[in-house]
């Protein structure tokens, strides 16, 4: 929708604020006195990542957005 709205300014700049949020997210991981925390900030922000990168796969059309079916 932002792409619609926005065009390719208003998408390099979502994926910038993305960009932000992972850099973030790894900073915090690193910075963590903690295993647990340093396990835990870095699962987050790959899960964030994981969830970000099959959205955009899935609307550039090149991963299937349905399932395999079954025959």
């Amino acid at each position: 929708m932002i792409g619609e709205e926005f065009g390719f300014l208003g998408s390099i700049v979502l994926l910038a604020m993305f960009a932000l949020v992972l850099y973030y997210g790894i900073q915090i991981a690193m910075k963590a006195r903690s295993q647990f925390g340093r396990l835990l900030a870095m699962g987050i922000t790959v899960n964030f990542f994981l969830y970000i990168m099959i959205n955009g796969l899935m609307v550039m059309g090149l991963i299937p957005v349905v399932g395999i079916p079954c025959r």
